[in-house]
């Protein structure tokens, strides 16, 4: 009985850590793209034509929606590992 129990925890442990790195990447990605949506918005901006002006608001619906869909993931995770909300920044 005690060696299934330990099998459960140390397979409890390895999907937590799994758990954990897969949060890491998306947390990675999600600034990365952060970072892009950000520089191309002030890029497009700064060009002053009506293009552009039309590009940097498209980046900007993509840029909130991101940031959403991020929010709500990063909560999923936070109820997973028994907290509240997951505010890192």
């Amino acid at each position: 009985m005690k060696l299934v129990t330990s099998i459960f925890r140390l397979l409890e442990s390895y999907l937590s850590l799994k758990n954990k790195l897969h949060y890491s990447k998306l947390y990675e990605n999600h600034r990365k793209y952060e970072e892009f949506y950000i520089k191309e918005i002030e890029k497009n901006r700064t060009n002053s034509t009506n293009e552009s002006a039309d590009r940097a608001d498209l980046l900007r619906e993509r840029y909130i929606q991101e940031c959403r869909e991020f929010e709500h993931l990063s909560a999923l995770y936070s109820k997973s590992q028994g907290g509240g909300s997951h505010s890192d920044d």
